[in-house]
């Protein structure tokens, strides 16, 4: 195996230039790179009960069945929904209230005192107790208060002052300033062209109410409409903006957890207000979360229906793609089968699935997870095959490569979707839990034994050199930190992370050990091209892919005594091992016979 190297290429491992002409590092002796020799999808099956021995199980791995590409962008689990969509609405309260507080600050330092008092009346109206704002409230108060009493006269000629001056702000839209103003006359001259500073008021704070709403803050916008409907409870248009802005809120309120009552809601507003803030654009999202969510149960023909409704309001090839899927399978569903006959024992018919030549069943009782490009539309999907039929691979995520079955079927997997790049966390049937990263470099995830920490490597940092990471509290958000230098983790049942990389000086590479935080414990291979390692159940052995022997194999380290064994022996190309549960079998990919397959 050997490429020609362009002159700028730097090594994976240590981060060195590579010699024009070469295709190893000079400095450490790392091959680039045997990733760059798998198929387009480098598939890394999972959790596996694999054929034994060398029989070929599955020649079609990376060119099958492209029918089985779904489209199926998993939707949202419901708590994990719940807490996103109070999260969405909690978002838009911060930043309305963090605004208002500044504007607070920002005028009580220009000495406007009034309007300073009206920004944080505000702020503690849309949440109490925020920061320090009811002491700047009395502090403003009081300034507003100390400023000296002029006469009757002079009162008369600032409150026209002010008016003024409030109309001028409205002719701007400075609606808030206008507020202010108006409310700093009526507290200087209670009375004083009461009819007039009442309108103006009113139009002030139904203004503002439209314009935070035209910005998506609709939170704001609902408080700006109450104080209106207080200064008029009869006014239509008023009580309709309350109307329209408690149906947007409490849409929201239920967004990815109840898709239903989001879509009835956004419905409801859509045919009263079709522009009202983001209502458009939710709605076409919520038809097309609630049919990706009916997608993955196989409730195909009621997928298609809301792909449908999505597609007339929502201009995006990929929505017509789902729905023209769903249709097909609505009326023909994935994976349907022609049976064959094949006689039984006592002599009547029995029907089966048509094995492809060369091909054996899964055995045992564990799924075998895969990701695979589809050859016609170049979708690459994660599949899984389950034990004791010659079935078709089933897709189970698109758009999604790189999977990692953590002991609860929970699946770790590097997110192809071009607004979800990075590591993402499905459940078991594939919709969509979390977002771990959003480096669209990070790849090959892998769980920690019996905990919820993530390792994964990525080449995220302006050098370019690989590192790995580990994610601990990512579902919190929390980002995840470097360990050290390496690529190709793979955290095993000790606790231990196996991957490929260098000892601390940048020397001796192979595969070495490390704990959790980053410690390194010990070399495992000695091989600077090691790659792709594998821990069994037991944490005794190691399953790598290494090119030792002339082409890359797939060879086993004891690493109770240090034996090491190759398994494979063949012209071309194996790589990407994994464990059957039992330590029995590996599967591996490889292009024996000409194409890639699983074995």
């Amino acid at each position: 195996m050997s490429q020609d190297t362009a002159p700028d290429s730097k090594c994976e491992v240590c981060g060195s230039p590579l010699a024009p002409g070469r295709d190893y590092c000079l400095t450490c002796g790392n091959t680039n790179d045997l990733a760059s020799i798998l198929p387009k999808s480098s598939a890394r099956p999972e959790s596996a009960t694999p054929t034994p021995g060398r029989r070929r199980f599955s020649s079609l791995a990376y060119g099958i069945l492209a029918a089985l590409v779904l489209l199926v962008v998993a939707a949202g689990a419901a708590a994990f929904g719940v807490y996103n969509g109070l999260q969405d609405r909690e978002h838009i309260r911060l930043t309305a209230v963090a605004e208002h507080y500044q504007r607070g600050l920002t005028s009580f330092e220009g000495g406007d005192f009034a309007l300073a008092v009206a920004e944080f009346e505000y702020v503690e109206r849309l949440r109490p107790g925020y920061r320090d704002t009811s002491d700047r409230l009395e502090t403003a108060r009081a300034a507003m208060l100390a400023k000296p009493t002029p006469t009757s006269q002079a009162r008369e000629d600032i409150a026209a002052s002010l008016i003024s001056r409030a109309q001028d702000e409205m002719e701007r839209q400075e609606w808030g300033r206008a507020i202010a103003t108006l409310r700093e006359l009526q507290g200087l001259l209670p009375g004083y062209q009461e009819q007039q500073v009442a309108a103006l008021l009113f139009q002030s704070m139904y203004s503002a109410g439209l314009q935070a709403v035209g910005d998506y803050d609709v939170t704001a916008g609902l408080e700006w409409f109450k104080q209106a409907l207080d200064l008029d409870p009869d006014n239509v248009d008023v009580r309709r903006q309350v109307t329209f802005a408690n149906l947007y809120l409490a849409a929201l309120s239920s967004w990815g957890s109840d898709w239903p009552s989001v879509i009835e809601r956004y419905e409801g507003l859509y045919s009263l207000s079709p522009d009202y803030a983001d209502t458009k654009d939710r709605l076409g999202t919520a038809y097309v979360r609630y049919g990706d969510e009916l997608s993955s149960e196989g409730r195909w023909c009621q997928a298609a229906e809301l792909y449908a409704q999505a597609a007339e309001i929502k201009d995006s090839p990929a929505v017509d793609t789902k729905a023209a899927l769903a249709t097909d399978y609505c009326e023909t569903p994935p994976g349907t089968v022609t049976p064959v006959a094949s006689a039984t024992g006592d002599g009547t018919e029995a029907t089966g699935t048509a094995a492809a030549p060369g091909q054996v069943p899964l055995p045992g009782s564990a799924r075998l997870y895969f990701s695979m490009a589809d050859p016609d539309t170049g979708r690459t999907g994660i599949y899984y095959l389950t034990p004791g039929s010659n079935q078709a691979p089933r897709l189970l995520i698109a758009d999604a490569e790189h999977p990692a079955i953590r002991d609860d079927g929970t699946i770790a997997y590097r997110n192809l979707a071009q607004d979800q790049l990075g590591i993402s966390v499905a459940q078991r049937d594939g919709t969509f839990l979390a977002r771990v990263s959003s480096h669209p470099e990070d790849v090959f995830p892998t769980w920690e034994s019996g905990n919820g920490r993530l390792a994964f490597a990525s080449t995220r940092e302006g050098d370019r050199k690989w590192r790995v990471y580990v994610a601990d509290q990512w579902h919190l958000g929390a980002e995840a930190a470097a360990i050290g230098y390496g690529k190709s983790p793979a955290w095993g049942p000790s606790g231990l992370i196996a991957y490929r990389g260098c000892d601390l000086g940048g020397n001796n590479c192979g595969t070495y050990l490390v704990n959790g935080e980053g410690a390194q414990m010990s070399q495992a291979t000695d091989n600077p091209s090691d790659d792709m390692p594998a821990w069994s159940r037991d944490g005794s052995r190691l399953a790598i892919a290494s090119p030792r022997s002339g082409t890359y194999s797939i060879w086993v380290k004891d690493l109770s005594t240090g034996k090491l064994t190759r398994l494979t022996d063949d012209a071309g190309l194996d790589a990407a091992p994994v464990w059957s549960p039992d330590g029995q079998s590996i599967a591996f990919l490889s292009n024996r016979g000409g194409s890639w397959g699983i074995w």
